[in-house]
C-alpha cells in the first residue's frame, strides 16, 4: 500500500544519507585519531632520545651483555619511563651492522616482560621508520600499524647521539593497536547509536505522513465501495483543497 511505500522510501533514503555521512565522519575522525598518536609518539620518542646515555650504550655490543651494568642501568631507566607511559609497551634502543640488518641493543618491555629481543639478535621485521631514521638523523613515525611477533604496534623512532656528536643507534617505542582502535570505536559505536535511533524517528515520522496522506485516499475509496453496493447518495468528503480533494469533488459530482 501507499503507507509502506512512503515509509519505505523514507527509511531507505534516511539510511543511506546517514550510512554516507557516518561513514565519512568517521574515516575522518580515525584519521585525526591515528595523526593525534603519530604527533604523541613522535613528540614521547624525542624526549626518550635525550635520556639514553649513548656511552653506556655503547659498551653493550655482544650477546651476554645482558647481565651487564650498562644493560642492566639502560633498561632500568626505560622501565621507569614505561612506567609513567601507560600507553607505552615497549622501548628499544637498535643499531645497523655492515649488512644494513638492525639488531637490538637494548629491549625492554613491561615490568617482569621476559619475552624481550637478546643483544645483537636481528630484527627480522623493519620498518620504514626504523630505516628512514638512521638514513636521514631525524624522529620518524610509521604511517600505520605494522605487525610481527610481538604483536600488531603503531612505532615511532629517534636517533640516540653521543656528546661527540656520533650516531650511536636509535631508539624506538611502541604503542598497541589495540589502544588506539579502542578509542575509534568509541567513535564508531556512537555513530552507529546515532544512526538507529534517527532511523527509528524517521520511521515514526514517515508513518504519521503517510497516515496523514493516505487518510483522505481511503475515505473515498470506502465511499466508493458504498456507491458500488448501491447507496448512491454517499458522498465523499472534500478536506484538502489538494488532488485529493480535486477527486473527492470529481467523485461526487
Amino acid at each position: 500500500n501507499i503507507r509502506l511505500k512512503i515509509v519505505t522510501a523514507f527509511t531507505v533514503g534516511a539510511l543511506t544519507s546517514l550510512g554516507i555521512l557516518g561513514t565519512v565522519t568517521y574515516i575522518n575522525y580515525r584519521d585525526q585519531v591515528r595523526e593525534d598518536f603519530r604527533q604523541r609518539l613522535a613528540n614521547m620518542v624525542g624526549i626518550i632520545a635525550l635520556q639514553q646515555d649513548a656511552d653506556l650504550l655503547a659498551t653493550i655490543q655482544s650477546p651476554g651483555n645482558e647481565e651487564t651494568d650498562a644493560y642492566q642501568e639502560v633498561r632500568a631507566i626505560n622501565s621507569a619511563i614505561i612506567q609513567t607511559e601507560p600507553e607505552l609497551v615497549y622501548i628499544y634502543t637498535m643499531r645497523k651492522n655492515e649488512q644494513g640488518q638492525l639488531y637490538f641493543v637494548v629491549d625492554t618491555g613491561q615490568p617482569g616482560d621476559e619475552d624481550t629481543a637478546a643483544v645483537a639478535e636481528i630484527y627480522e621485521d623493519p620498518t620504514p621508520g626504523m630505516f628512514e631514521t638512521f638514513d636521514s638523523n631525524t624522529i620518524n613515525v610509521d604511517e600505520d600499524f605494522y605487525t610481527d611477533k610481538w604483536g600488531t604496534f603503531l612505532s615511532a623512532f629517534a636517533p640516540i647521539y653521543a656528546d661527540d656528536g656520533r650516531l650511536e643507534g636509535i631508539v624506538g617505542i611502541d604503542i598497541a593497536a589495540e589502544t588506539i582502535v579502542k578509542q575509534e570505536q568509541k567513535v564508531l559505536f556512537l555513530i552507529l547509536g546515532t544512526i538507529a535511533v534517527t532511523l527509528f524517528l524517521v520511521t515514526l515520522l514517515s508513518l504519521w505522513l503517510g497516515t496523514l496522506l493516505t487518510k483522505p485516499i481511503i475515505s473515498l475509496s470506502l465511499v466508493a465501495q458504498q456507491v458500488t453496493e448501491g447507496n448512491l447518495s454517499a458522498r465523499a468528503e472534500v478536506e484538502t483543497a489538494d488532488e485529493v480533494g480535486d477527486l473527492a469533488n470529481s467523485f461526487n459530482i
